[in-house]
């Protein structure tokens, strides 16, 4: 599973000794090397090349290499962040509830992506057209609360029913209703 992004708050960052005691430059530098980091699964290789290139400035490398380095582990595989190698286990675990989540509650019939085309191409003209007054915003025509538009055919987009969000999803849940 490729992670293309990570959970990592602000507060974090400006709380830590790197953002209070490195300079500007090895500020930027251990930020860059913590993104590489990243996109190679939480691993640096142990090769001074990339390690000077993925810092920003390989000019530079040697000067701040030290101060930067020195918040890394060297590992057999590796250099490892240990901040980082939480956030990027948190950040599966959190992907891996989420892909589980949307799996477990997912409908069980595949969706034809003519089908989905077709659904968004009504949603937007019917977005567009409350947007220019042509279709005017009503009430759930179940129970009078504030409502959204609900398709019933695709192929007519300016054809809505106004449904609460209640009603909308008990309409899809027992369509055999018909509200």
């Amino acid at each position: 599973m490729r992670l293309t992004g990570l959970y990592w708050h602000i507060d974090r960052w400006r709380k830590s000794t790197a953002y209070t005691d490195m300079t500007l430059e090895q500020q930027g530098a251990y930020r860059n090397l913590l993104d590489e980091a990243w996109l190679r699964g939480g691993t640096l290789p142990d090769d001074e090349r990339v390690l000077a290139k993925a810092c920003g400035d390989a000019m530079r490398w040697s000067k701040i290499r030290a101060a930067v380095m020195g918040r890394f582990t060297l590992t057999p595989d590796g250099w490892q962040h240990e901040t980082l190698t939480a956030v990027l286990e948190e950040s599966r675990r959190r992907a891996d509830k989420q892909r589980e989540y949307r799996e477990t509650t997912r409908s069980p019939v595949v969706e034809d992506p003519e089908v989905r085309r077709m659904r968004e191409q009504a949603r937007g003209t019917a977005r567009r057209a409350v947007k220019a007054g042509l279709l005017i915003r009503q009430p759930c025509e179940v129970c009078g609360r504030a409502a959204h538009m609900h398709h019933d055919d695709y192929a007519k987009p300016l054809e809505v029913r106004w449904l609460c969000p209640a009603h909308h999803r008990q309409f899809h849940d027992e369509p055999a209703l018909q509200i």
